[in-house]
């Protein structure tokens, strides 16, 4: 057994507070997946022309809270999850900007272009696990804690500033 890592965002900037009104979240605004190897977060960033990539928590802005989660998962699973966020950040793999507009507009639908930070998150977490009835489309930041939540993954940290 490995432990994947992901980083649930309580952002304070503007685009942050509009991520939370629009998919209804009280707190997580943003996903990102740290990567223990490379001691850099894996997440969707860039601003306007956000695509995923390596990044770090002094990226986020100064006073962000953010609480850092694992999951115990067989190794196959933690190598198959792994490769792809590692390949997403390597070859800067699109960010899905129709889902955050299906959020709002409570149209969500599959777009293979590209993942928001939740459905990129949990996608390749939810194939190699087998999850058929999870669909990457309507994970939302919080829906994606709640999943990892319910599947016996632990908050370990609770930060706040950089």
């Amino acid at each position: 057994m490995k432990k994947l890592y992901y980083a649930s965002f309580s952002g304070l900037s503007m685009t942050s507070r509009v991520i939370r009104g629009f998919t209804r979240s009280m707190g997580t605004s943003h996903i990102g997946v740290w990567d223990p190897e490379n001691e850099k977060l894996i997440e969707a960033w860039g601003g306007l022309r956000i695509k995923w990539g390596w990044s770090n928590f002094k990226n986020h802005t100064l006073g962000t809270e953010y609480e850092l989660w694992t999951l115990d998962v067989p190794d196959d699973v933690y190598e198959t999850c792994m490769n792809t966020y590692r390949e997403w950040a390597d070859t800067g793999h699109d960010y899905d900007w129709l889902a955050v507009i299906g959020f709002v507009l409570r149209l969500r639908r599959e777009n293979r272009r590209g993942d928001s930070c939740s459905e990129g998150a949990i996608r390749p977490l939810a194939a190699a696990m087998g999850w058929k009835k999870t669909n990457p489309a309507f994970v939302s930041p919080a829906d994606f804690v709640s999943i990892i939540e319910a599947a016996g993954g632990d908050g370990v940290k609770k930060a706040v500033g950089f």
